[in-house]
């Protein structure tokens, strides 16, 4: 599968997800404005961010997801750093899981890449700065901002499970 198809994918499965809970989605065509799609709710408009992955970390025990922005201009590709200011929900699409995390932007604390983990026992120290999947993908709790994810400050994003 194809970088883009695979990007097609999580962006329509995102969009999914947010009209299964009431949202209309708005989406962009040209691509230059630094979210994929705005999802709206009783007047409430939500920039939406959309990322895919399947990489895993070498133990296996993680996902990793790169969250910088990338956007053609002028026949190139840019890549910025994740802004949190340019978007109200981070989505990840974890490829292999076939399964969707979210975040509020307000939430990741990372600019480059940002990590999830399946289960509460980490074997490393990287690994315990993961966000747990379980936590993440309740889009409606995510919103309310009910899962218990607390902003990380480690650098690579994450909750540290009890």
């Amino acid at each position: 599968m194809t970088s883009h198809t695979q990007s097609a994918i999580s962006e329509l499965k995102t969009m999914e997800k947010f009209i299964d809970i009431g949202y209309n989605i708005y989406y962009q065509l040209t691509g230059r404005e630094p979210f994929d799609f705005i999802a709206e709710r009783d007047g409430k408009l939500l920039r939406v961010e959309v990322k895919s992955t399947n990489h895993t970390t070498k133990n296996g025990k993680a996902y990793i997801a790169s969250i910088k922005a990338t956007r053609m201009k002028a026949n190139s590709i840019v890549r910025r750093r994740f802004d949190v200011n340019q978007c109200d929900v981070l989505a990840v699409y974890i490829c292999p899981l076939d399964t969707m995390c979210f975040l509020l932007s307000h939430d990741v604390k990372v600019s480059c890449n940002i990590r999830f983990r399946k289960n509460s026992s980490p074997n490393t120290n990287k690994d315990k700065k993961a966000y747990l999947i379980d936590k993440c993908t309740d889009l409606e709790k995510v919103l309310a901002g009910r899962t218990g994810i607390e902003p990380a400050t480690n650098g690579f994003g994450g909750h540290y499970s009890a």
